[in-house]
């Protein structure tokens, strides 16, 4: 009778161990079913964290060049500031420093196609003259020519 009461035991034993295993395995598939969309949520997320890293960076990036244009057109302004538009005759036209400018700069006309450019190019003289006899300025940066018979400081 030992036996078989031993033997009961170790089988009810067992069959508790089934259960606990049996609840137990239906505890952690309902938690997987819970976990599984979860994980996917996560990702989710990490991926939209992803872009919207990405996307601040470009922020970043465009408002440092559009700093950087605005220093520019502030530092263009302020050298702009100094000339103002000369005519010469013959149509053409110069921009050539205000009188008032204190410069250490020699006299010298700029460009008006580059000033328009916001660029400062130096007309610089040519060995060539107009069949007027006229002089002719030429632009280094644009090769834009024009004549005339005024230089600067005159």
């Amino acid at each position: 009778m030992i036996t078989e009461t031993s033997q009961a035991l170790n089988a009810l034993k067992a069959i508790i161990e089934i259960a606990k295993m049996e609840a137990s395995s239906k505890v952690a598939s309902q938690i997987a079913d819970k976990v599984i969309p979860l994980q996917s949520l996560i990702l989710s997320l990490e991926a939209q964290c992803f872009d919207l890293q990405a996307k601040h960076h470009l922020a970043e990036e465009e408002n440092r060049k559009l700093r950087q244009q605005l220093a520019e057109r502030e530092q263009w302004e302020v050298e702009a500031a100094k000339y103002q538009l000369l005519g010469l005759g013959y149509g053409a036209f110069v921009y050539a420093a205000k009188p008032d400018n204190q410069s250490e700069e020699p006299m010298h006309w700029l460009c008006p196609h580059c000033y328009q450019q916001q660029r400062k190019s130096i007309l610089q003289r040519t060995d060539r003259c107009a069949p007027s006899g006229a002089a002719q300025l030429a632009c280094p940066a644009c090769e834009k020519v024009i004549v005339t018979n005024a230089f600067p400081g005159q």
